[in-house]
């Protein structure tokens, strides 16, 4: 028994050292991209490199908040090693995997990125920590920007509109004499609002890159400060989410400019009348910070169908037809117009005095659209009775901040004619009296007989409805139209779903939905592929939430996910992943392994489905 004891023992120790050093040969690691000068307000790459493993880890990132981290994608490094010893031939694989960020530097100076925890396959590990130094590019006449806001004194979910503008010489942009720029906005990675696109006349499909993300722009040839110049402009609107004090960080623009013409020469050392260059160096132009003040709404007056709009709205309404009979569909369009339309729900027409006692008004809700600058509902509705003369005008509650107020407005009432409908009866469709007809019918008295020399040749052609039943000729031809009308009433009638069963059917499907359609994009490269990954996302939020995929934006999405599951970390990691692919896709971002992506994603919608449950 000792001896088996001691064998065994001497196994375990040979097992134990194997275990601990499969354990440690994962190592974790932070590096930073400085092959380029580091400058204020733009972006560069943060590495967290795994050695040992290909499969991602979870950091977290909240000590570079400061930098406004957003992700980049991964990227497998591994690599293969095949050598040959005599006549042996080994094969050895490393494995490695690149966590890629993009940090942004607001201010000046050398800093240390701190260490992150990051947690792989069960265990935590610490990243080391990083020195960086950052560059203020050089101011130069050549180029300004400014910032315009709407206002400084606003309340909770007020929409506050900046407009940045950017001045440059239009001698430097007809000559091409501008290189690699792009904007840093940091109040767009600020919390404390909610951020939406707003568009400018004449902005077209044009984009500038502005936190990695392209954002359409409005250009036109100016004067400033009494030079030709061509000003660019883009528009964001904010709306402050708590009160207190708030701040517009300064936004930056930065820029390669042509500052001297190289002359470059031939392999003989003679000038190259063709080989002109130029030399290029970083500028940098930035705003001013600009200091909010945010109000809290006031409690008292508040009505009980208030919901959330501030600011200044209006609202109308038209129906068609206007004459109609009871019973008879007339369809409402509802038109919201205001500064800030999202937050616009549908009215609630059967809380309007008497529309519920006049109307019959459906359940199901066809989804709003916004045209000319309004957001307009579309409802039928149908009068049960005659003595219906008007649709009622419909309520708007909103805070206006002009008046400093809670008010209600209303639509105005549309008239309507509204008729008894008639009840035809069978003596309108008989006549009111009965007309008798009598006809004789005259008979030869051989009929048809006369052309027959003997009567064995007749054969008797007379259909007997009870003899026709059991023929199976008949049988089928009665028989197969009767079963597939009442198979298709049966087959209608077992599909039919309400819309609340539609819904709870996309969300119940909606994961597995989402990975096959990730899953799907194996087959895809670049652009494509980017594109239908953003897409899967989306879809995934808009099956959950009832929603149509193509309006969601990434903020929409981390809202929905957090107001559902209230976990800040995993809202945020998934509005960072579809910035970044929808950033790769138009505004020139790299996602370098598309598998770990997927798969990625893949994960992060698992994780948000058990918590949604």
């Amino acid at each position: 028994m000792s001896y088996m004891r001691g064998i065994l023992i001497g196994f375990c120790l040979l097992i134990v050292p194997v275990v601990v050093v499969a354990q440690e040969e994962v190592q974790i690691q932070a590096t930073v991209d400085k092959s380029r000068p580091i400058y204020v307000g733009e972006g560069f790459l943060y590495k967290i490199v795994i050695d040992g493993d290909n499969q991602p880890g979870q950091p977290d990132l909240s000590p570079l908040a400061q930098f406004q981290p957003r992700t980049a994608g991964n990227k497998d490094v591994s690599q293969t090693v095949t050598t040959i010893i005599g006549n042996r031939q080994e094969t050895k694989t490393t494995k490695r995997l690149e966590m890629n960020y993009i940090l942004t530097a607001s201010n000046a100076g050398t800093f240390t990125l701190p260490s992150l925890s990051i947690t792989h396959k069960g265990k935590t590990y610490q990243t080391n920590p990083i020195s960086i130094t950052v560059i203020q590019p050089e101011a130069t006449k050549q180029m300004d920007i400014e910032i315009e806001v709407s206002t400084v004194n606003c309340y909770v979910g007020e929409p506050v509109e900046v407009i940045v503008h950017w001045y440059l010489w239009a001698s430097i942009v007809q000559g091409q004499l501008l290189h690699d720029f792009g904007f840093n906005m940091p109040v767009l990675n600020n919390h404390a609002f909610l951020v939406e696109d707003l568009s400018l006349s004449g902005s077209g499909n044009r984009t500038v890159n502005v936190n990695g993300q392209a954002v359409p722009y409005a250009a036109e040839q100016v004067e400033h400060n009494g030079v030709a110049s061509v000003k660019v402009s883009f528009a964001k609107l904010l709306i402050p989410q708590r009160s207190g004090p708030a701040e517009i960080d300064p936004v930056t623009i930065s820029a390669d400019i042509a500052v001297e013409r190289v002359q470059s020469r031939d392999r003989f050392g003679f000038p190259d009348p063709f080989g002109a260059r130029y030399r290029y160096q970083r500028f940098a132009a930035s705003t001013n910070p600009v200091q909010l003040d945010v109000k809290s709404l006031p409690a008292q007056g508040k009505p009980a169908d208030f919901y959330g709009l501030v600011g200044r709205y209006a609202i109308s309404a038209t129906a068609q037809p206007t004459t109609v009979n009871v019973g008879d569909p007339i369809t409402i369009t509802i038109l919201i117009g205001g500064n800030y339309l999202r937050p616009v729900q549908w009215p609630d027409l059967e809380s309007v005095p008497h529309m519920a006692d006049w109307f019959k008004i459906p359940t199901d809700q066809a989804g709003p659209e916004i045209q000319d600058g309004r957001k307009v509902f579309t409802q039928t509705l149908r009068a049960i009775s005659d003595n219906v003369t008007e649709i009622p005008g419909i309520p708007l509650t909103y805070f206006d901040t002009d008046q400093e107020q809670y008010i209600t407005i209303h639509s105005e009432p549309i008239p309507l004619d509204v008729a008894a409908t008639k009840i035809v009866t069978t003596a309108d469709v008989e006549g009111r009296s009965m007309i008798s007809v009598s006809r004789q019918v005259e008979a030869a008295k051989k009929g048809l007989s006369a052309n027959i020399e003997d009567a064995h040749v007749l054969k008797n052609q007379q259909f007997v409805p009870t003899l026709a039943l059991i023929q199976p000729i008949y049988t089928a031809i009665w028989g197969l139209p009767l079963v597939t009308l009442l198979g298709s009433i049966m087959a209608k009638f077992l599909s039919r779903q309400s819309p609340q069963k539609k819904a709870a059917r996309r969300r119940k499907t909606a994961c597995s939905r989402a990975i096959a359609r990730i899953s799907k994009t194996g087959s895809l490269l670049g652009d494509e592929k980017r594109a239908a990954l953003a897409a899967a996302m989306k879809q995934y939020i808009a099956d959950h939430f009832d929603r149509t995929a193509v309006s969601l934006t990434s903020l929409d999405c981390e809202q929905l996910i957090l107001i559902r599951c209230n976990d800040a970390s995993v809202a945020l990691e998934f509005r960072r992943w579809l910035e970044a692919l929808q950033a790769s896709v138009y505004a020139g971002g790299q996602l370098s392994d598309f598998k770990e992506n997927s798969e990625e994603i893949m994960t992060l919608i698992r994780a948000i489905e058990k918590k949604f449950k």
